[in-house]
């Protein structure tokens, strides 16, 4: 019996067509398609199998791939206080996300729609002299990053005044 491969575009043909006049002209018909397919949330394996004209097969090993669409759970901030006033060096802190798929990889602290600090690992952060907030109000949140690269942002966005200017001059009275 001869073999044919056809791959056949998903958006004009019909595949079960071709299956079944492939059958009384004697040809074993193998079908692809273009047309793409996701997977599940979870764990799957796959395997890949080789045949040679005389029926001969070799298969690959079983491979194992995870897939996480899903976002680390809602997490909320804890401090500065929503409206506080910080020093530009200031300390921010949030509660920890979890993530039941891929596990959770990093936080990022977004100051002003951007993000400010990447690559935390730990539940706050300081901000360095790099980092250092300028003079006036701010908005700040946190993105908490899973292994698969799914963000979830914090469920609050919440705001800070940073003064920088020296009290006023004054005179002691005696």
């Amino acid at each position: 019996m001869a073999r044919l491969m056809l791959l056949i575009p998903s958006s004009s043909y019909r595949t079960a067509d071709f299956l079944a006049a492939a059958g009384p002209v004697g040809v074993d018909l193998v079908v692809a398609t273009d047309s793409a397919q996701a997977l599940a949330n979870g764990t799957h394996t796959w395997q890949v199998a080789a045949r040679d004209f005389l029926g001969n097969v070799r298969q690959s090993l079983t491979r194992t791939v995870g897939v996480d669409t899903v976002q680390p759970a809602a997490f909320g901030l804890s401090s500065p206080a929503n409206g506080g006033k910080v020093a530009p060096h200031a300390s921010f802190a949030w509660e920890a996300a979890a993530d039941s798929g891929s596990g959770w990889s990093h936080y990022q602290l977004v100051m002003d729609e951007q993000v400010w600090v990447d690559s935390i690992h730990t539940t706050s952060v300081t901000l360095d002299s790099t980092h250092a907030l300028g003079r006036g109000m701010h908005i700040w949140s946190v993105n908490a990053v899973d292994r698969a690269g799914n963000v979830r942002a914090s469920e609050d966005l919440w705001s800070v005044q940073v003064d920088t200017d020296p009290p006023a001059a004054f005179s002691l009275l005696t």
